[in-house]
């Protein structure tokens, strides 16, 4: 073997030693320079798995910090400071239950009743942020049955709008495994484009707030309330006309619909371990997506789906793929689901399941793709402000349906923690306050904002108290006891407060006390953000409640009758 030395041309005529194939030690390795006129060497990095979730939706590497927005993990009990949870079928019908499995830090949303139904949603609603990627996951589990009106859906979404993945039933046997799993748009946009006719050109059909079935920029929307029994609760529209699957829902859900892809037509990898044709699920330019029909009844509906066109390679022939892992539902899986605003980007569900070509290994593998990318001539969601939820329904049969949540996070790629509006209010002038006690504050968070549901965040930040003598001053969430009726009024137009600043409240008990001081006389400042802050506590309308929360102002004096008055100032998180 010749002798290399840096610097010195070295010419060698003949044969060397043979250099034995793969990594070898150096004292066996030949030293070589590269001409200066060759191409780059590709560099091959090993250790590093490179899947789905390494480029953000828009495309766009992921080298920002993800703004890290919650994460909750049920350890010692459901936070019910962050969680609601509760039956959405009106009082008439049995609802399910949600409960702390404390041997395995989960909770279970669980009903078995006929016609029942349960969701456990975050008391918070996460912001969307312009040209951002906003990204949930979920750590859970299922009961599986054949029952295909056993329904299990987990996402970030609400009552008119979201994205979510849902089960039915969730056998894993034969054909049922085609339409056993669902990724799911659901809209409210359309409400803004009742008025408008199907354009028949287009081939759209139905008539959008009265048909079930509907078409719309080439792809066939189901009304929300067909599958989702909640939407039906109370007087309202009938959808369906007077067909065996119709059913009536309030007007807040006449426009809502959801675009249902079947596990059949999953764009990537459908986790079912079968060998099957790929269709399109969405429209593209010369080819149709599948479309649908609702039989059946409107407690047991039976949809038909009908195929679109196959996917062909550049040859022209049909392609197929075969899915090598097969998801058991029962299992603890995280998935995972990536979502954007408008008609831009759409959303992508992922589930964390073993690697195809090493099982030792895990990945983020993509199970769907919904795009939405210049397809819609309305916005993908109505809202796009969403908390995490959880939602069992049960329509027949007595056997148990649920779902097991074990962890849950929600973040955007880069961003901020938004807009915050800082608010206050105060008496108008001093009071009475007896050893009893009197009101002379109260924050009400409103359940619309100029008709839109109100999903803000509001966090009290400073208060002041003005007496002329000793008192005790309690700030009391969510009283279950208030004397008198008070009159609230709105802070603002745009704000998700109402406020009450005078006379009819002497009574204030129950409820959660967040904070109590001593007051001296003359002017009192306490800082309430050791009490109210980010990933604190906070005022809100959650998803499952039926009002939204209060806070009191509640005075007493210390030893004898004063005279008094207080100031709030709070922020709120647009």
């Amino acid at each position: 073997m010749a002798d290399l030395k840096e610097g010195i041309s070295v010419v060698t005529v003949g044969r060397t030693t043979p250099i034995p194939p793969g990594p070898q030690p150096a004292a066996k390795s030949l030293p070589v320079v590269l001409a200066t006129d060759t191409e780059a060497v590709p560099v091959r990095v090993e250790n590093q798995q490179i899947t789905e979730v390494s480029l953000s939706l828009l495309g766009i590497p992921r080298a920002e910090v993800a703004l890290g927005i919650f994460a909750d993990v049920t350890t010692y009990d459901i936070n019910r400071n962050e969680w609601q949870s509760g039956g959405r079928l009106g009082t008439a019908v049995a609802s399910g239950t949600t409960t702390h499995i404390a041997a395995e830090s989960a909770a279970k949303v669980a009903c078995s009743a006929t016609n029942s139904n349960q969701i456990l949603s975050s008391k918070r609603f996460f912001r969307y942020q312009p040209g951002r990627v906003s990204s949930a996951t979920f750590g859970v589990r299922m009961t599986v049955s054949t029952d295909p009106t056993d329904l299990k859906k987990w996402g970030a979404f609400d009552s008119n709008d979201g994205y979510y993945l849902e089960v039915q039933g969730g056998s894993q046997t034969g054909d049922d495994k085609d339409f056993n799993v669902y990724a799911v748009r659901r809209t409210s946009a359309f409400a803004a484009y009742s008025s408008f006719a199907p354009n028949s050109a287009l081939g759209d059909i139905g008539t959008i707030g009265s048909d079930i079935v509907i078409k719309r920029d080439g792809l066939y929307y189901v009304h929300a309330g067909m599958y989702d029994k909640s939407l039906r609760a109370g007087a309202g529209v009938t959808i369906g006309g007077t067909s065996a699957q119709a059913f009536i829902v309030p007007t807040t859900y006449q426009y809502t619909y959801e675009y249902r892809v079947p596990r059949k037509y999953f764009s990537s990898d459908r986790l079912d371990g079968l060998t099957r044709t790929q269709y399109y699920a969405d429209q593209v330019p010369g080819k149709s997506s599948f479309s649908v029909s609702i039989g059946g009844t409107a407690d047991a509906p039976v949809a038909t789906y009908t195929n679109g066109d196959a996917v062909e390679d550049a040859d022209g022939n049909v392609v197929s793929d075969t899915s090598l892992w097969d998801l058991d539902f029962s299992r603890v899986t995280m998935y995972k689901i990536e979502y954007s605003w408008y008609g831009a980007v759409g959303a992508k569900f992922l589930a964390y399941v073993p690697d195809q070509d090493d099982p030792s290994q895990a990945r983020w593998v993509a199970v769907h793709h919904l795009r939405v990318s210049n397809q819609l001539t309305t916005p993908s969601l109505g809202n796009p402000t969403l908390p995490i939820s959880y939602y069992v329904q049960k329509a027949s049969s007595a056997n148990e349906v649920a779902l097991y949540k074990y962890g849950a996070s929600y973040y955007i790629d880069g961003g901020d923690k938004g807009t915050i509006v800082a608010r206050s209010i105060a008496n108008a002038s001093d009071r009475s306050i007896t050893i009893s006690g009197q009101a002379l504050l109260a924050l009400q968070v409103k359940s619309t904002i100029n008709s839109i549901r109100n999903r803000m965040q509001v966090y009290p930040t400073r208060l002041s108290i003005g007496v002329d003598g000793r008192a005790v001053v309690s700030l009391v969430k969510n009283p279950t006891t208030v004397s008198g009726t008070p009159t609230f009024a709105s802070a603002d137009t745009l704000s998700p407060i109402n406020v009450f600043n005078t006379t009819g409240v002497t009574t204030v008990s129950g409820g959660t006390t967040v904070a109590t001081f001593y007051a001296g006389v003359g002017g009192n400042e306490y800082d309430l953000s050791p009490y109210f802050a980010y990933n604190k506590d906070y005022l809100s309308y959650p998803l499952a409640a039926t009002s939204g929360d209060t806070l009191y102002v509640y005075v007493r004096g210390a030893a004898a009758t004063i005279s008094g008055s207080a100031a709030i100032t709070w922020e709120e998180q647009i």
